[in-house]
């Protein structure tokens, strides 16, 4: 069987993301969210969840992206870069981290606070993963499943997909975050209790999904679980003024409401899932 979630990303971040995600999950575009605790928006997205009676999420464990961590700076001194805010993405956080700079103990203890902030919101958590896939970090990934088997949660994200022959794929930080996310995975031990997915998109295309990407993802699905990330956004001028990075993603939200994508699924033996059934199918 072909199963697929689409899972947007970010939930939490700014209210552009919120409205567009929200929208989204309310009409079934996208089966599944990742709630960032340590997003500027964050107590406006559980609002908006339960408004629409929603109650599962995953976390979006950050560590990186110029954001302020949950725990005080005191308890965390070595993950702020400057300030009282992350480093700004994971190529400086990798320095921090492989130099020793950054405390495993300060990384328990932020990413141990984020799952606790989520579950004292009421909601129940379905999966992990992470922002720029910070997760995927060999001490960082045991920690995530440790934490998720504290927490009862069933489902963590291995964001590696197949390599394709595409040009704009050759960008260094690209083809260096590839492959350290490849060797991450080779090294991080699966365990039984855990589901993950079997295949994953949206490592490549992040925040450039449209309609020929995304149907071109739903016609190669393979059989097992493909989780595909997406990152949509209400576009407006100031915030992709203040957040550059993201213009890419500005046509995702348009992708995923027109459901052109959604009238292949039949013809190629697919259905939507949610983490929850696609974890109920492995057992």
């Amino acid at each position: 069987m072909k199963m697929v979630i689409i899972n947007a990303d970010d939930l939490g971040f700014s209210r552009a993301n919120n409205e567009a995600i929200i929208e989204c999950y309310s009409r079934g575009c996208v089966t599944g969210v990742s709630l960032m605790p340590t997003g500027q928006c964050f107590q406006e997205a559980v609002d908006m969840l339960k408004a629409i009676s929603r109650t599962e999420v995953g976390v979006h464990l950050a560590l990186t992206g110029d954001m302020e961590p949950v725990v005080k700076k005191e308890g965390i001194s070595s993950l702020p870069a400057s300030g009282a805010k992350f480093r700004g993405d994971y190529i400086s956080f990798a320095a921090g981290y492989f130099s020793g700079a950054i405390k495993r103990s300060h990384i328990y203890d932020e990413l141990r606070s984020q799952v606790k902030k989520v579950l004292d919101t009421g909601l129940s958590i379905t999966h992990i993963d992470g922002h720029e896939h910070i997760h995927m970090f060999p001490a960082i990934f045991k920690m995530t499943v440790d934490l998720a088997e504290e927490f009862g949660i069933p489902y963590v994200r291995i964001p590696v997909e197949q390599f394709t022959l595409k040009p704009e794929y050759f960008a260094p930080k690209k083809i260096a975050g590839y492959i350290a996310l490849s060797a991450f995975s080779a090294v991080s031990v699966k365990v039984p209790e855990l589901v993950s997915n079997d295949h994953f998109r949206g490592y490549f295309d992040s925040g450039n999904v449209n309609d020929i990407l995304m149907n071109g993802f739903i016609k190669s699905l393979m059989p097992g679980v493909t989780e595909i990330a997406v990152h949509p956004y209400i576009y407006s001028p100031d915030f992709v003024s203040k957040y550059p990075w993201y213009l890419g993603s500005r046509q995702e939200f348009d992708v995923l409401m027109n459901g052109t994508w959604k009238s292949l699924l039949e013809p190629c033996g697919a259905r939507l899932v949610t983490h929850k059934q696609a974890v109920e199918s492995s057992r």
